[in-house]
């Protein structure tokens, strides 16, 4: 990076609403634009925003070449967020699911993906989530305000980018 250039980090959340139940190939598939289910299904994006502990982490890993703890975890709540730079835990946070798939999707971009199944929601109104390091506290990478109902038998596949643009 040239000096005085900017890497700016930005971030999406993007929620599948699915029918019963779906594994996490068919979930991938259909992610990858492999795979178009004969489904009615859901599908919604939402910016979130890289708060300050993800911001710290990430540059510390660019600047100091420190070993930190990538984000592992997805977690969702039912209270309404407004999110800040400041925040470092999700208010009202009602559940957090390790993912599944934690990866690579391009040489700028970041891929953590769950799926919560209807076991572990019932009929819920998702209106907050929240990228983390760990299974219980840990650091929140990133967080966004959504809005997108589920009913107890649907499954909720949550797919969250993080990419470096200049």
């Amino acid at each position: 990076m040239i000096l005085g250039e900017r890497a700016l980090l930005r971030g999406e959340l993007r929620l599948v609403r699915w029918p019963g139940r779906v594994s996490e190939d068919e979930a991938l598939a259909y992610l990858d634009g492999r795979w178009h289910p004969d489904l009615r299904l859901t599908d919604v994006m939402f910016g979130n925003l890289v708060p300050n502990t993800g911001r710290s982490e990430i540059t510390s890993r660019i600047i100091n070449g420190a070993t930190v703890t990538i984000p592992g975890w997805i977690a969702i709540t039912q209270t309404a967020i407004t999110p800040a730079a400041t925040d470092t835990t999700l208010s009202g946070e009602t559940n957090r699911k390790v993912c599944a798939t934690v990866a690579v999707l391009s040489t700028y971009c970041q891929r953590y993906v769950t799926t919560f199944t209807s076991a572990d929601l019932g009929a819920v109104t998702i209106t907050g989530a929240g990228l983390f390091t760990a299974v219980a506290a840990g650091n929140m990478w990133a967080i966004v305000s959504t809005s997108l109902a589920k009913a107890a038998s649907d499954s909720l596949v949550a797919e969250w980018r993080i990419q470096t643009l200049s």
